[in-house]
């Protein structure tokens, strides 16, 4: 949600003192959560072309009609976490039954301690394809990491 106004030049160091003032005596008093709307819960085994067209024929995304998110509850790390570019994202793979798929968390490298090899997780994410030296791969955009014991309902 967005909203726009116009102040006169002159006005600016007064609404900007009467803003902060008026957000800090409101905001103090209200505990900000960050949510994630999720469309629903699929499975590693259920992601494939079909999926990918389904989420194709959605399209165009935009403002209006957001990039559907989804959690993939009990999944388990395979292999090692690795933190790439500056230092920034985290990737790895994760694994449910016999279906692996590759994931990337940008500007999650914060949570890199988080996914315990061999701990289930839950992961709110969007599904993509990923295009990297002309080669086109299924792969998860972590939006959120949790251990199994906390949950997303």
């Amino acid at each position: 949600m967005a909203a726009g106004l116009t102040v006169k030049e002159e006005n600016v160091n007064n609404f900007r003192k009467t803003f902060l003032h008026y957000s800090k005596e409101r905001l103090k008093k209200v505990k900000l959560v960050q949510t994630i709307v999720l469309e629903g819960e699929i499975h590693l085994k259920d992601i494939n072309s079909r999926f990918m067209t389904f989420l194709n024929k959605l399209e165009p995304y935009g403002p209006g009609n957001m990039r559907p998110k989804f959690v993939i509850r009990n999944v388990i790390i395979a292999g090692n976490p690795k933190v790439i570019g500056n230092g920034d994202h985290l990737k790895f793979k994760v694994r449910q039954g016999k279906t692996v798929y590759g994931a990337i968390g940008f500007n999650m490298s914060q949570h890199y301690e988080k996914p315990i090899k061999g701990c289930p997780l839950y992961i709110a994410c969007l599904v993509e394809i990923n295009e990297w030296w002309g080669q086109e791969s299924i792969q998860l955009n972590i939006r959120d990491i949790k251990l199994s014991g906390k949950s997303y309902d």
